[in-house]
């Protein structure tokens, strides 16, 4: 019967020093959870405020109203990295740009008659492009106006040809906006002459 006593009184001590340990980590890991949350909540562009009567049992506080769109990191992130550019006010694709206010108005006026508006002579038109990349990236067709355009063959001698700031914008625009050419360093520097095969020279030379 003593045995038996003493058994019971040991097992009550060890049940007791087990709940006073489970009840010393929930308290400890409850107040690391707050810890943690209040941390990144207070690091979360949004986030509420921490307070200290904020309760890990009353989350309804805190809800989000019924029917709001995700406001949670994963949803957020995104968002802010989509409309970055609209933040800092990033401006217009300059070379597009330059076209529409100085270029386009001279296309209209003396070559869209040929090349634009649904004709496509020569197989060329300078307005079906789908996108502003396209049409910066189309350099083979602006070589081609530029090369026309500086030696004089288009626009015709029968038509109505751009003035010479008319056309100085125009290729001038082809040059640094299409071509990338740096307006501040025109110089290609020094030029290697390579020399001519025979055959190259016979036809170059040939009397």
């Amino acid at each position: 019967m003593r045995y038996t006593r003493l058994r019971m009184i040991a097992l009550r001590q060890v049940v007791a020093l087990i709940l006073r340990y489970l009840q010393t980590w929930e308290v400890s890991g409850e107040q690391a959870l707050r810890q943690r949350n209040k941390e990144n909540w207070r690091s979360f562009p949004g986030g509420p405020r921490y307070s200290p009567d904020w309760s890990l049992q009353e989350p309804q506080r805190y809800a989000a109203p019924e029917n709001s769109p995700p406001s949670g990191p994963d949803q957020l992130c995104p968002r802010l990295v989509a409309i970055q550019p609209e933040l800092r006010g990033a401006p217009e694709n300059a070379p597009a740009a330059r076209f529409r206010d100085q270029v386009q108005p001279i296309l209209d006026a003396y070559c869209y008659a040929c090349h634009g508006n649904g004709a496509t002579e020569g197989g060329r038109a300078l307005d079906a492009f789908v996108s502003d990349e396209a049409m910066l990236a189309n350099r083979k067709l602006w070589w081609a106006v530029l090369k026309n355009v500086r030696s004089g063959i288009m626009p015709p001698a029968s038509e109505e040809r751009p003035n010479d700031d008319e056309r100085r914008r125009l290729t001038d625009w082809i040059k640094f906006n299409v071509f990338g050419i740096d307006p501040d360093n025109l110089d290609p520097g020094r030029v290697t002459l390579r020399r001519l095969n025979r055959v190259e020279y016979q036809t170059r030379f040939a009397t």
